[in-house]
C-alpha cells in the first residue's frame, strides 16, 4: 500500500499592487499567487494604495489631489535624503538597481492572495507580518 502525503496550502492576503518579478518569484519559488492584472481604471487607484503604503512610515494623512500628495512626499524625501546627505544620483541609481532586480509596475499585478507550502522561502516574512500579509483561515 502506498500513501501519498498531501501537504497543507497556507493562504496569505496580499489585495495589493506588486512590482513586476514578484509575481514571477513567488511561482519559482513554489506557491500559487492568486493574480490579476489591473485595467486602467483600478491600476490608477491601485497606484494610489500603493503610494499610500510607502508613505505610511511618514504618517501622512491620504489627499484626493495626487499631484499634491506625490509633492508632500517629495519634500520629506528630500528633507530625508539632505539629513543622510544623499544625492538625488544616488537615489536614481537604487531605483534603476531595484527596477532591474524586481520590476517596476508595467504589467499591474495585483496578488489577492498567495497559496504556499510550510517550506515556501517567503512563509516566515509572512507569518512575522500578519497586518501586512494576514493568513486565510478556511
Amino acid at each position: 500500500m502506498h500513501y501519498v502525503l498531501a501537504l497543507v496550502m497556507r493562504k496569505f492576503l496580499f489585495n495589493k499592487l506588486v512590482r513586476d518579478e514578484i509575481v514571477p518569484g513567488i511561482i519559482k519559488n513554489g506557491a500559487k499567487p492568486q493574480y490579476r492584472q489591473l485595467d486602467d481604471k483600478e491600476f490608477k487607484k491601485e497606484l494610489v494604495k500603493k503610494l499610500q503604503e510607502e508613505v505610511d512610515e511618514f504618517y501622512l494623512q491620504p489627499d484626493d489631489d495626487v499631484t499634491e500628495l506625490i509633492a508632500d512626499v517629495q519634500e520629506v524625501l528630500d528633507t530625508l535624503m539632505s539629513v543622510h546627505n544623499i544625492s538625488k544620483e544616488e537615489i536614481t541609481k537604487k531605483q534603476e538597481e531595484k527596477r532591474t532586480r524586481r520590476g517596476g509596475f508595467n504589467k499591474r499585478y495585483f496578488i489577492e492572495f498567495v497559496e504556499c507550502n510550510d517550506d515556501y522561502p517567503w512563509i516566515k516574512y509572512y507569518e512575522e507580518n500578519p497586518q501586512k500579509y494576514p493568513e486565510i483561515k478556511s
